[in-house]
């Protein structure tokens, strides 16, 4: 009897003991990231038959258990990558929306200023003063484009390296992963059904360290490993073996690199729209923020470019020239090449000569676009816009040289070999605002004034007088078919005649009032000539060169009235405007940003808050465990003193 009771005090000694050395584990490690409180499970022996009774022989240590849940496990991966990628989006979308909106570097300040000195020019046309700061103002609205589109085509390619970064980091994240797999599967198979808690541990704050990177699902295996899977079913490790992530560029743009998955010889491209966590976040500002911004951007600057330049030239300057380019031209060959990026894996010969002109600034959307070849014809080809995803052209585009027009662009294929299976990306805005530049650069060359003017015959007897003479095409001028000066003669007060400079009959027996756009003179001549009153038979009007040019500010009152005008969207957009609405959707998107943050940062808060209900260690529980394992140990020690003094009176009474 004595024998029985001294081995289960034993069996109580050493079931306390590991209690004790487990409550000392958890006090230690408290305080360390990712810890689980551990717990000895313990069981009773089975009993044993005295006599007629059975009677407990004791306690047994089943195992040492892990407290932890394996769905607050996933859950907390998965909260952290979702805050992870709002906070990489919401990061970047913040300072984005700063720079945008700032009076010191967004473009508002500057646009409005470069419109307001047309109107202030205007005011003394002549002075050579007032237009240097008119080409102050000019250079300042270039050079801002030109920061803007650097700075933002910095921010892409920082996101491009940030990638190589992050692939790396997960590289070594993944191949612990995988050496941990191979011990805890070592570990836990050796038969003894004990399992290595604390590796355990490392390998969960190691998979939440890489959910924060990219979003990843796991797999637990029979053997005690795990297959973590990412975009779609992705491996990136199974069991021992972990795959290989890197980034490289994209063969449809050469602007942006993508994520490729490496196993043993495989190699796949990774999805970006599913990577999630920091990853995903990064890709996410750069494609859904970055580049639209740029592309935006790059319109408004072609928008510009192209209205300034095409009424600059409807006007002349101080020294009687007709009016030049004012901004570089947005249409120059060397800019409309680099306005088509053929697919790095086109076959040879790569000689295809492509070219993208800017045409009609009411009809640009800003988005890129995609020239598929589908063949079966080598001229049969489908047109994507990329911003909505929508097929806008089709067909076949026949001989060389052809053309493609859509949204106001013209994509033009010259000559070259073009196949079934090509691919071609258009990108008709990106590289425009770094091309921003003044083309004129003296201001006596500011074409501020219009080339002709109207004068009515002093011995005209109606009320007929002229309220409009402006050059709208100078293609008849340049062309020399426009013959000034155009007489407009009265042959009854409802009909005139328009005759030329050379005494020919341009056209008779127009109505008056006129119909049409072009007012009193048929539009092929490029002028428009309104009139208001009532002529009578025998009035007669001149239209002429205008030789007091000099004080004339009538085109610098049409250039500075393009700002408010609605050229864009179809008629429904000022230019000024335009940069609002871009300052404003980076502006919604960097507020619905933090709203997703702030979200996804609650939602890891609570599941955290449950995992450490459940797997934290309380130190107040643990304190008192350790007293009632104390006094447990101190009454088995004690029972072994008792045994072993029973032991001695048994074995002193058996000696007399």
């Amino acid at each position: 009897m004595a024998g029985d009771l001294l081995n289960i005090s034993l069996s109580g000694i050493q079931a306390n003991r590991l209690n004790l050395s487990v409550t000392g584990q958890n006090i230690s490690n408290a305080n360390v990231e990712g810890y689980s409180r551990q717990e000895a499970n313990l069981s009773t022996r089975p009993a044993q038959r005295d006599g007629s009774f059975f009677v407990g022989s004791g306690v047994t240590i089943d195992q040492v258990r892990r407290v932890a849940d394996q769905f607050l496990t996933r859950q907390i991966m998965l909260d952290s990558s979702q805050k992870q990628q709002t906070q990489a989006m919401q990061s970047g979308l913040d300072a984005l929306d700063k720079m945008l909106s700032s009076e010191n570097s967004g473009l508002t300040t500057d646009l409005n200023r470069f419109f307001l000195s047309f109107q202030a020019v205007a005011q003394s046309p002549s002075s050579v003063t007032a237009r240097e700061v008119l080409l102050g103002d000019a250079r300042g609205l270039a050079n801002r484009f030109q920061t803007l589109g650097g700075d933002l085509g910095q921010r892409i390619k920082d996101v491009n390296q940030q990638l190589d970064t992050l692939s790396g980091q997960i590289n070594e994240l993944s191949s612990a992963i995988a050496r941990l797999n191979i011990n805890i599967a070592v570990l836990s198979g050796n038969g003894s059904g004990a399992q290595p808690n604390d590796m355990l541990d490392q390998r969960d704050q190691l998979l939440r360290k890489l959910s924060e990177l990219v979003q990843i699902n796991t797999i637990s295996q029979s053997d005690g490993s795990i297959n973590v899977m990412l975009d779609k079913g992705s491996a990136l490790v199974v069991g021992g073996q972990a795959s290989s992530v890197s980034s490289g560029p994209d063969p449809n743009d050469n602007a942006r690199s993508l994520l490729y998955l490496q196993l043993g010889t495989q190699r796949q491209s990774l999805s970006s729209g599913s990577l999630g966590g920091q990853l995903g976040g990064l890709l996410d500002y750069r494609d859904q923020a970055l580049a639209p911004t740029l592309t935006e951007l790059g319109r408004i600057g072609g928008s510009i470019a192209l209205l300034v330049n095409q009424q600059h030239q409807l006007g002349v300057d101080l020294e009687g020239r007709m009016g030049g380019l004012f901004f570089a031209d947005p249409n120059s060959a060397t800019l409309a090449a680099q306005r088509v990026q053929p697919n790095l894996n086109n076959p040879p010969p790569k000689d295809q000569v492509m070219a993208v002109q800017l045409l009609d600034p009411a009809q640009f959307k800003s988005s890129d676009y995609k020239l598929d070849l589908i063949g079966p014809a080598n001229d049969q080809y489908t047109l994507t816009r990329l911003s909505d995803n929508v097929q806008i052209s089709s067909g076949n585009f026949g001989a060389l040289p052809a053309s493609i027009s859509v949204d106001g662009v013209q994509i033009d294929l010259t000559s070259g070999t073009f196949r079934a299976g090509d691919h071609y990306l258009i990108t008709p805005f990106r590289a425009v605002p770094n091309s921003m530049a003044m083309a004129v650069s003296r201001p006596q060359s500011l074409a501020l004034a219009q080339p002709v003017r109207g004068s009515a015959t002093l011995t005209n007897q109606g009320s007929g007088a002229l309220t409009t003479v402006e050059m709208t095409d100078r293609g008849p001028y340049d062309a020399s078919t426009l013959a000034l000066p155009l007489r407009i003669t009265f042959t009854s007060g409802t009909a005139y005649t328009v005759t030329d400079g050379n005494s020919a009959t341009v056209a008779a027996g127009l109505p008056y009032p006129p119909t049409g756009a072009s007012g009193m003179i048929p539009a092929a001549l490029g002028l428009k000539v309104t009139m208001s009153g009532s002529p009578v038979a025998g009035d007669s009007f001149t239209v002429q060169f205008n030789s007091q040019a000099v004080g004339d500010n009538r085109n610098a009152l049409a250039l500075g009235a393009l700002g408010n005008r609605p050229l864009l969207e179809q008629g429904t957009l000022a230019l000024i405007e335009s940069d609002r609405v871009m300052t404003g959707r980076v502006g919604t998107l960097a507020a619905r940003a933090k709203v997703a943050f702030d979200s996804a940062d609650a939602s890891l808060r609570q599941s955290q808050a449950q995992r450490d209900a459940m797997s934290g260690v309380n130190l107040d529980e643990e304190a008192a465990k350790m007293i009632e394992f104390q006094n447990s140990y101190n009454a088995s020690a004690r029972l072994i003193q008792v045994a072993s003094e029973l032991f001695d009176t048994l074995l002193n009474s058996v000696g007399r």
